[in-house]
């Protein structure tokens, strides 16, 4: 069966009540009902405004890899193209969503590459994280029109939706890996969706790895794929992880900087502060100098910014 045709969700109802046995499971059932009503007010209002959102992780996964009420997520994650956002941005106020910021931060508000709306005070549902790229552009060559015009049609409850193509939801999870909480948490949702993605879609390796070079992110990518094959013995191709390995160099910095927890790539020191976190992990992030200089640049100057607004008195939010 294709998982991106609406058919599989056609039985959905028929599963609730498997997945309503298991008491673990409830309240991430309970949560999917909601955040899937939620999504049938949210995507249609972006479509009629011309928008294609994708879907990101955890709801773009529930459409083809994982039963009701498996996979809880902490928000909505929705990608739009840059030259949407503004407009996609409206269309979440119009709905009632209050836009919320990071306090005496107004350059990394205004500069960061999605932007956190709430639910109206009263209403319920979950956060809507509205993203223009999958993480900072500066950080990875990313061909954002690529990106959207391959996401697949898919069906979240009964609201036609779209997701990322199965390569790109790899690279995205290789990405995010490297960089939520600080970087390489023991978190296993991200393993065990890229296993699933591997183990139940047809993946295009040898577009993966040429894409994962051409944006900059192969070492990532191969980090995640390595973790996944040894710890739940995923089929990834050799030959593949050969494509992508890291130099020598860096992987004799990786074995210091991070370890086999359950066999996945992990750091080490899961207790350092956020900053030495990150300082860390990031020889680990990028693959070519001029992305380390573009992002050393971009991260330096942006906060320089953040604190030298406010004394000006011009600290404003776009």
């Amino acid at each position: 069966m294709n998982p991106s045709t609406p058919t599989r969700h056609q039985t959905q109802d028929t599963r609730h009540a498997s997945a309503a046995r298991d008491v673990p499971s409830r309240a991430a059932l309970a949560q999917q009902l909601l955040v899937t009503r939620q999504l049938s007010d949210l995507l249609p209002a972006l479509e009629q405004r011309n928008i294609r959102s994708v879907l990101l992780k955890g709801t773009a996964f529930w459409t083809c890899l994982y039963e009701p009420g498996e996979r809880p997520v902490s928000d909505i994650d929705l990608l739009v193209h840059p030259r949407d956002f503004e407009q996609a941005k409206a269309a979440l106020i119009d709905l009632g969503y209050e836009r919320y910021e990071a306090e005496n931060r107004p350059a990394t508000t205004r500069a960061y590459y999605n932007h956190g709306f709430r639910p109206a005070r009263g209403q319920p549902g979950t956060v809507v994280e509205l993203h223009r790229c999958l993480t900072h552009p500066i950080r990875y060559d990313i061909d954002m029109d690529g990106l959207v015009d391959r996401a697949e049609p898919c069906v979240a409850g009964r609201t036609r939706a779209w997701r990322l193509s199965p390569e790109d939801a790899l690279l995205h999870l290789a990405i995010h890996r490297s960089m939520h909480f600080g970087g390489f948490d023991e978190d296993p949702r991200n393993h065990e969706d890229a296993h699933r993605i591997v183990s139940q879609r047809h993946i295009d390796w040898d577009s993966l790895a040429a894409r994962a070079g051409a944006w900059g992110c192969a070492t990532v990518l191969w980090i995640l794929l390595d973790s996944i094959a040894r710890r739940h013995g995923t089929p990834v191709p050799a030959d593949v992880l050969g494509r992508i390995q890291p130099s020598r160099v860096r992987i004799k910095y990786l074995g210091r900087a991070l370890h086999r927890f359950n066999g996945a790539w992990t750091l080490r020191r899961q207790d350092l502060p956020g900053w030495q976190r990150r300082f860390a992990v990031f020889p680990l992030q990028l693959d070519r100098p001029g992305q380390f200089a573009r992002s050393a640049w971009f991260y330096g100057t942006t906060r320089l910014r953040d604190l030298l607004e406010p004394l000006r008195g011009n600290g404003t939010s776009a």
